[in-house]
């Protein structure tokens, strides 16, 4: 069953499903043969539940969506149809994509992220989060679920607006000030400006979106 979340955004086509056999998405290996012919069985199966997801937030606004074919840009992130936008991620529980038209948003980015273990909490803390981010990660009620949420918020982050950059981003260079559970918000800093992510919690797994709106 799929989820119904970020349901506010109106402009946006979210789509967020279960991981499914491959089996059940066979047409999709057909259209992207050539992609995957040198592909190993567990790269395959992440390629075409991501592309599962995006294709079907895509035929939420277009009748065409089967027509295209999403490949990757030449800087990696997926490159979606003449006038599309879009975002893909996935976990071992769900794919889901973020879809919307070029001429309303400048930038987009969702991840899901299976609740993090506490063995691999304390082997990425110190790459991932700053010593700021720590301390509110060690002050919380449930470290693991504020530590996933912010790992996860800088992953949006980075898709949304990594290719306007031409280097890395390194997580410490991002921080999460705020992790709102009431209006469901995390502020995010970056070279000098702010970033408002949203997030959701469901099925021990957290969602986060990133929108950038052209001005």
């Amino acid at each position: 069953m799929s989820l119904n979340l970020f349901s506010h955004y109106h402009q946006i086509s979210i789509s967020i499903v279960p991981i499914v056999s491959l089996e059940s998405i066979i047409d999709l290996d057909l259209i992207y043969v050539n992609e995957l012919r040198n592909a190993n069985k567990k790269r395959k199966n992440e390629f075409l539940q991501g592309r599962f997801a995006a294709h079907q937030a895509l035929s939420k606004i277009t009748s065409d969506n089967h027509k295209f074919k999403i490949v990757k840009s030449e800087k990696g992130p997926p490159l979606f149809p003449p006038s599309f936008l879009g975002t893909i991620a996935h976990s071992e529980i769900f794919a889901c994509a973020a879809v919307a038209k070029d001429s309303q948003i400048e930038g987009l980015g969702i991840d899901v992220e299976t609740i993090l273990r506490h063995s691999v909490y304390e082997q990425i803390k110190r790459i991932i989060f700053t010593e700021e981010e720590q301390a509110l990660i060690q002050n919380s009620n449930d470290f693991l679920l504020w530590a996933t949420l912010i790992f996860s918020a800088k992953e949006s982050l980075y898709k949304c607006i990594g290719q306007k950059y031409e280097r890395i981003i390194d997580f410490l260079e991002v921080e999460i000030k705020v992790v709102d559970f009431e209006n469901m918000l995390m502020l995010c800093y970056f070279d000098n400006t702010t970033f408002s992510i949203d997030f959701a919690v469901a099925e021990q797994s957290v969602f986060t979106l990133i929108v950038s709106t052209k001005k």
